[in-house]
């Protein structure tokens, strides 16, 4: 694939999170998503999973839907799923007996892993699907995950999903935790020595929690709730487990998480979801998933 001739440079925007410039155009874009991202396993998907990585992801998807129920009084809505992936966010609501919609550029993924979802499902540009759909209904839960960062533009996605909500919707934006107060310790101590979260053109944007909140404020939003990811970056703070300065120990490091994950879980598992809210509240996961509410 070939990107704009032009070498992008990362610039801080007016809210606090940084973006690449210029972009990939659409057209580019469209096509790197449909050949490659599902079928090759890049980015957070992979061409196959085992047990314990799909029991990872089937907790991950489950403590998105409870966060969700907590938050919002009507049981058994209306969820559009922005980007929806290999299916297991939709998936979860689908077991819980909500009416479900799925959109992304590939069905490669929730053809392989929930093919059941097809029906619910329509593939094309995330964008003009949700303008589109925008002039037919609302919905009670808006989900954005893992997309936001893959956007040439950030605000106008934002500013467009606020027209596929009500006055009670929440939308839940799942994005990296990039340039974080970890991130920044992390590179002043030495344990890292380079920002390896960068990854252009798979990344265009970067947030961290002061930026995000910075951003969705600004545009109209409350932010109700902030829960963490797994925070695995805190291993880069030991040596016998830093996988950027030791690419060996990824994989294991990997494996230390979803292990504590299901340990946990299967310990209290509400009580895992509230420690993650702790720790979403201190900016600490390498994901954040903002819960966010019309202001």
């Amino acid at each position: 694939m070939s990107y704009n001739k032009k070498k992008p440079k990362l610039t801080k925007t007016r809210w606090g999170f940084y973006q690449y410039k210029p972009a990939p155009s659409e057209n580019e874009l469209k096509k790197y998503y449909e050949r490659k991202y599902y079928q090759k396993g890049c980015g957070g998907y992979e061409v196959s999973y085992n047990k314990e990585e799909l029991e990872y992801n089937k907790l991950n998807a489950w403590m998105i839907y409870r966060e969700t129920e907590k938050l919002i009084s009507k049981k058994n809505g209306a969820i559009i799923d922005l980007g929806c992936g290999e299916g297991f966010l939709l998936n979860e609501f689908y077991n819980h007996g909500w009416l479900i919609k799925g959109i992304d550029f590939s069905k490669h993924g929730i053809e392989k892993l929930h093919p059941h979802l097809l029906p619910f499902f329509e593939r094309g540009n995330i964008s003009n699907i949700m303008r589109k759909e925008s002039t037919k209904k609302k919905y009670d839960v808006i989900l954005l995950g893992n997309v936001i960062e893959h956007v040439i533009d950030p605000v106008a996605m934002l500013n467009d999903i606020k027209l596929l909500m009500h006055k009670h919707s929440i939308l839940i934006i799942v994005v990296p935790n990039d340039f974080s107060e970890l991130h920044n310790h992390l590179l002043k101590e030495k344990y890292i020595t380079k920002e390896w979260w960068l990854d252009y053109p798979e990344h265009l944007s970067y947030f961290n929690k002061s930026s995000m909140n910075n951003l969705v404020q600004d545009l109209g939003f409350c932010v109700r709730a902030i829960v963490a990811g797994n925070p695995i970056d805190l291993n880069l703070l030991n040596d016998n487990s830093n996988y950027i300065k030791h690419k060996s120990k990824g994989k294991n490091t990997h494996i230390f998480r979803m292990r504590m994950n299901s340990f946990m879980s299967g310990v209290d598992r509400e009580k895992m979801l509230h420690l993650y809210e702790v720790l979403g509240s201190m900016g600490i996961g390498r994901t954040l998933a903002y819960y966010c509410s019309l202001a």
